[in-house]
């Protein structure tokens, strides 16, 4: 089952992911992000695989978007950090 860029970043900012290299290439290892086609060797991250979870909706992200999203969350955990004080 696929998941939604919603749920991707919820479980970014959960810290429910990994980073990964295949070294094989597979069409359907698309970014969730661009929708760029991820290449076996190059680095990715996906959803951490819960092994007792097997209905967890899977997502797979290239390096450029995740770093992007990683910094957006950054700055909105910043940001209501600075509210609060």
């Amino acid at each position: 089952m696929m998941a939604t860029k919603e749920q991707a970043i919820e479980d970014i900012k959960g810290g429910d992911f990994e980073i990964t290299i295949c070294f094989r290439n597979n069409k359907r290892r698309n970014c969730i992000f661009c929708g760029k086609n991820i290449p076996g060797g190059e680095e990715f991250v996906k959803n951490f695989e819960y092994p007792y979870m097997p209905d967890l909706p899977r997502w797979k992200a290239c390096i450029n978007c995740f770093n992007k999203i990683l910094k957006e969350i950054s700055k909105e955990v910043a940001d209501s950090d600075a509210n609060v004080l």
